[in-house]
């Protein structure tokens, strides 16, 4: 069971974008190129965000980033 850490003073409070579930882009409606490529673009970004929100949770809580 995971028991929150109380929370005071000299907590730091994640920031808004920290809190927002990215959207998941759907899945081409194609096999065309254009359509695999412009999927591929979007799921990039999709995969980057998570990323970055990982990261700045890490550091939020004082974890490694490395």
């Amino acid at each position: 069971m995971v028991i929150p850490q109380q929370i005071d003073e000299t907590c730091q409070k994640p920031s808004g974008s920290l809190l927002v579930k990215p959207v998941k882009p759907e899945a081409p409606k194609t096999g065309s190129r254009e359509d695999i490529l412009n999927h591929v673009i979007l799921y990039g970004e999709y995969t980057q965000t998570l990323e970055s929100q990982v990261d700045q949770w890490i550091k939020l809580y004082g974890g490694q980033n490395d």
